[in-house]
């Protein structure tokens, strides 16, 4: 007379651990897929140290200093650029000279040693982005760094994930604005404008066509 190996409750046990192997697996995979789309993981609305604590709302908002006067290529080549040490001293070599704050940037142009800013914006190396495009073809600073005009400390204002790229590749017009307020940092991310005034621009700037979301386009 044969005997069984194993009691009849070894079914249910391997039941119950195959059940509770399938859920940590799960639950695992839903807590990095939400965890690495999470603000915290991506940085978004976090403000990177950096050698000086520059304020963007000081500047450019109650100063009114042009984007281009410290990013000087950005409607020009792929890097906003950034600006030099002398740039910051032409108004600082009377202005606030004492202060700690700029002890950074005046160590950096007596021992001639650029300051080194911190990327708060950092793709990945196999994405292409140009800012001259964008900025001359009616897309504003906004759009991308948010409200640029209120950060007293610049920070991450969106999640570079390509689906959020090809958002704007797919509708331009969403984003598009009149060329007087591309440097505006008071303009909104989205497009306040009519929908013939979008056609218009769209036109002007002659966006459009199948390239826009084609994969070189930002894969090259």
């Amino acid at each position: 007379m044969s005997r069984q190996l194993f009691p009849p409750s070894v079914n249910y046990l391997a039941r119950w651990i195959l059940f509770l192997i399938f859920s940590g697996i799960t639950t695992a995979t839903v807590i990095f897929y939400y965890g690495y789309r999470s603000d915290w993981w991506q940085g978004q609305q976090m403000a990177p140290d950096q050698p000086i604590l520059f304020s963007h709302h000081h500047h450019v908002t109650e100063l009114k200093i042009d984007c281009r006067f410290c990013h000087s290529t950005v409607d020009q080549s792929s890097f906003a650029g950034m600006p030099a040490t002398s740039t910051c001293l032409t108004c600082h070599s009377g202005v606030f000279t004492d202060s700690p704050m700029l002890a950074a940037a005046v160590q950096s142009e007596q021992t001639g040693t650029p300051l080194k800013w911190n990327r708060v914006y950092d793709l990945a190396d196999y994405v292409y982005f140009d800012h001259s495009v964008h900025v001359s073809n009616g897309i504003g600073c906004t759009s991308c760094h948010g409200d640029i005009g209120n950060q007293r400390l610049t920070r991450k204002a969106q999640q570079t994930y390509m689906s959020w790229c090809l958002d704007c590749h797919r509708d331009p017009a969403q984003y598009i604005r009149e060329p007087k307020d591309i440097y505006s940092p008071s303009a909104p991310a989205r497009s306040n404008l009519t929908e013939n005034r979008k056609v218009e621009l769209l036109h002007q700037f002659r966006i459009g066509g199948q390239h826009l979301t084609d994969c070189t386009t930002c894969h090259r």
